[in-house]
């Protein structure tokens, strides 16, 4: 069931990616920037003063620097994050409708009962088009996860289940997430990584698509 149209819309989605992971860097690099440039201030303006002074002119600006180099970033990654999750909304649902305007077939993509517009694209694909959706593929395990983390945000502020065990058990072995009091933090780094989860997904779902007879 191959249809022209996927060749260009793969092409699409791939460099949509590239321009976030782009995107994402950019961000990051203007972060840190404003936090080195914090620090060389203030060792420039402190460099000749007595230790006490120095002291209490880091106390007096620790707000601010508590500000730039972490509620910032925590502030900047979580909103990427939501937004990086709705591109692969947008994309899932957007190749679903590419198949539901060139197939015979009076089930509709909306006709399907889901948890979401990721499941519901999932069932559409696996019951009306008949492809073999890489379930099991590491890239659909890792975006499990990732899901889980977005709805944390979106519904209890970045909190995690205790019970949660698979979950705790991701977050601690990632190298861009912490868990402090059963809350997540995020750190640099997250937003290219989920991106590039996605393009292997995506590499993964349009090479079962175009083996589609």
């Amino acid at each position: 069931m191959k249809n022209f149209r996927m060749p260009f819309l793969k092409m699409g989605i791939m460099m949509d990616l590239e321009t976030f992971k782009q995107h994402t860097r950019n961000v990051e690099s203007f972060l840190n920037q404003e936090v080195k440039a914090f620090e060389k201030h203030a060792a420039e303006i402190t460099a000749e003063w007595e230790d006490f002074e120095r002291a209490e002119y880091y106390e007096n600006s620790h707000d601010e620097y508590w500000e730039l180099s972490k509620v910032y970033p925590n502030i900047q990654r979580k909103s990427e994050l939501i937004s990086i999750y709705t591109i692969l909304e947008d994309t899932i649902n957007r190749i679903c409708l590419v198949y539901q305007s060139s197939i015979e077939n009076p089930v509709k993509m909306k006709d399907l009962e889901a948890n979401g517009i990721i499941d519901q694209g999932k069932r559409y694909l696996e019951k009306v088009v008949l492809l073999d959706f890489p379930t099991s593929h590491k890239s659909w395990k890792e975006i499990t996860k990732i899901q889980q983390i977005r709805n944390s945000f979106v519904h209890v502020a970045g909190h995690v289940k205790t019970g949660n065990s698979d979950l705790i058990k991701y977050i601690n072995q990632s190298q861009h997430l912490e868990l402090k009091n059963n809350k997540i933090e995020i750190l640099s780094g997250f937003s290219e990584h989920c991106l590039n989860i996605f393009e292997d997904f995506f590499n993964e779902l349009f090479t079962r698509m175009e083996a589609l007879k």
